[in-house]
């Protein structure tokens, strides 16, 4: 059964797989995979059309590791332009500045192509053996302020991604 199946005339749910690259055994299988984005983003579309998806939404957590930065942006430049000939959407999730050391600049990400949103990702304000709140509010506005104010080209891109929980627990629980 596919996801969902289209009524007449009824605009349903937008679908998105997200598309997350880790579990690498190391550095050379990622890099093997970081130079076929084609191939990534063929199998992708062909994925969508089959499951009737409106897109995919790729992490960007790759672009952490200063490593294969350069590697990860031209894969998400690639696996944009494999969308060119299709009416598939790809959004990408992006870290909240100041919390991680995110090496990329939002005019970097705008150059992409095809990129049709931004979700900035505030759910990891509390992590390892903290206690409290997810996405404190107040930190979330500076998230989305600083990114804004950094790139006005942004703001109407972004998707904002709050996570409503928190943590009680600590590390090893």
């Amino acid at each position: 059964a596919k996801m969902r199946k289209p009524q007449d005339g009824v605009p349903g749910p937008v679908i998105m797989p997200r598309v997350s690259l880790e579990g690498f055994e190391n550095v050379t299988q990622l890099e093997a995979l970081l130079e076929s984005p084609r191939d990534v983003g063929d199998a992708l579309t062909k994925l969508c059309v089959e499951e009737q998806c409106d897109g995919f939404v790729v992490d960007a957590t790759l672009l952490f590791f200063p490593q294969i930065k350069a590697a990860a942006l031209a894969f998400l430049h690639g696996l944009s332009q494999a969308l060119e000939d299709s009416q598939l959407k790809m959004h990408l999730i992006l870290p909240p500045a100041g919390r991680h050391s995110l090496d990329v600049s939002p005019e970097d990400l705008l150059a992409l192509p095809l990129v049709h949103r931004f979700i900035l990702q505030t759910r990891d304000f509390t992590r390892g053996a903290e206690f409290g709140p997810a996405a404190p509010l107040p930190w979330v506005k500076a998230a989305v302020s600083r990114l804004t104010a950094a790139t006005p080209a942004v703001a109407p891109l972004l998707l904002v991604d709050i996570g409503l929980y928190a943590r009680a627990w600590t590390g090893g629980e």
